[in-house]
């Protein structure tokens, strides 16, 4: 079993077709998709319809009618079934202002959970 690396608790989100815009940009093209699993500070878990590489260099877009996020990211763990794709992202730690922007923006997506 491998040691948890995660800075920050991941939180599972509550709704999969959510009513903003997510997009990914790799090598220079974006691509847009509704499936998030969950989303921390520091990163989040997808699933796309394409296949990225471990240690893809990302820009993770998030756009709703009042807010437009960009992150930098990497790529640090793939897991593929069938034709989905789920993927590890970790956003780059020198933006801290705009992580955390992020992660305030998808709040009211989250699911209600326990943290007894």
């Amino acid at each position: 079993m491998s040691r948890e690396r995660r800075k920050h608790e991941r939180i599972p989100l509550g709704h999969t077709d959510v009513q903003v815009k997510f997009s990914i940009e790799i090598d220079g093209v974006s691509h847009e998709f509704n499936k998030v699993a969950d989303v921390s500070i520091s990163g989040m878990g997808l699933v796309l319809p394409i296949r990225v590489e471990v240690g893809a260099k990302i820009v993770l877009r998030f756009n709703s009618s009042d807010l437009n996020v960009e992150l930098e990211g990497e790529v640090v763990w793939v897991e593929t079934v069938g034709e989905r794709h789920f993927i590890g992202v970790q956003f780059d730690s020198s933006n801290v202002d705009n992580n955390v922007l992020f992660f305030m923006s998808v709040r009211e997506y989250l699911d209600h959970f326990d943290r007894n």
